[in-house]
């Protein structure tokens, strides 16, 4: 990922924060940004929304602009509290943001989230059967049970927004560490991501299903947030939840009201 920030103790906290799972690159300014991703393929763009002169959202219509550079996520680093104003920083182009002072955790979600499951859930890369019917696996007979398995405590669990990495590593009889490193492995998603994954999918299913309201779509997945609920769902199918429905049903003729 390229990390954008005029302050040398942000890059560098930043740069430790999201290691060692990505490879890192930083710069100081918007100009040094845009020649950065011409020389090395990168996955996202973390950018401080206040960078000097707009730096931040000349970056991100910069981006979106260029032929070469519009599909990178962009992620925003807004100072404005609560996320106050944050259409903005969407309306110039960033994929979601992420008002300071920042929860670590969240940010670590929210880069997860755009780099990892987007392109999973998008692009169908590498599923098993289970989670992705047209996809063409090669997993050994092995790694397909464990991860049959996996999905069965998911799906037993999916609405309880207490179920986490210890709970399912103490269900599937295996340490956190054993549990993480066998998931990354079978899927690239950490543990915690495979969780989230799950629980976004299956929303997208009852949403298909016309389910009553979004609120009632984030319980049943375990989010108590509506609202955080909603701004993953987008990030991962580009869309909100209460107009993903009418999309999918609008690209399938065959789809039944």
């Amino acid at each position: 990922m390229l990390i954008v920030d005029d302050e040398a103790e942000m890059r560098a906290y930043l740069r430790d924060l999201l290691g060692p799972d990505y490879y890192r690159a930083a710069v100081a300014d918007a100009d040094a940004a845009l020649d950065r991703p011409r020389d090395r393929s990168f996955d996202l763009v973390l950018c401080d929304a206040s960078l000097p002169a707009g730096g931040g959202k000349k970056l991100c219509r910069a981006i979106r602009e260029d032929d070469d550079l519009r599909h990178l996520p962009i992620l925003l680093l807004t100072a404005r509290p609560n996320g106050e104003r944050a259409g903005d920083s969407l309306n110039v182009g960033a994929d979601a943001y992420v008002s300071k002072p920042f929860d670590p955790s969240e940010l670590q979600a929210r880069v997860e989230n755009l780099i990892g499951i987007r392109q999973i859930v998008q692009d169908r890369v590498q599923l098993p059967d289970w989670m992705a019917p047209e996809a063409e696996t090669t997993v050994s007979s092995e790694e397909e049970a464990f991860l049959e398995s996996l999905n069965d405590v998911v799906t037993a669990h999916i609405d309880n927004s207490n179920f986490g990495v210890d709970w399912l590593a103490d269900e599937m009889d295996l340490s956190a560490r054993h549990l993480r490193r066998r998931i990354k492995d079978a899927t690239g998603l950490s543990a915690s991501g495979f969780i989230r994954t799950r629980r976004l999918q299956r929303a997208a299913a009852l949403l298909r299903q016309d389910a009553d309201t979004v609120s009632d779509v984030a319980a049943a997945v375990g989010y108590r947030d509506p609202s955080y609920f909603s701004r993953l769902f987008r990030e991962t199918f580009g869309c909100p939840p209460t107009e993903y429905a009418a999309q999918e049903a609008s690209e399938d003729p065959d789809m039944g009201p």
